[in-house]
């Protein structure tokens, strides 16, 4: 399988719940047909990495929208 669509799966199953169900439950669909040992195992990191979703943009998107006291917010004494 192409780099660029591995690449693409990744993005999508990482950003629509409902992919990302499907590529766990029926990744040959997803693919086009029977996954190699190495996409095997980047899909097993994909599902470790998948709980772990919710804090990682958490703390980015506060980085990034400034919010909880980030990008220089100063505390009153």
């Amino acid at each position: 399988m192409a780099n660029d669509h591995k690449k693409q799966v990744v993005a999508r199953a990482l950003i629509d719940p409902a992919f990302r169900k499907v590529l766990f439950e029926s990744p040959e669909k997803v693919f086009g047909g029977k996954l190699s040992p190495q996409d095997v195992k980047g899909l097993e990191q994909l599902k470790k990495l998948v709980p772990h979703l919710g804090e990682i943009v958490s703390s980015v998107s506060s980085d990034i929208l400034c919010t909880g006291g980030g990008c220089g917010a100063s505390v009153a004494a």
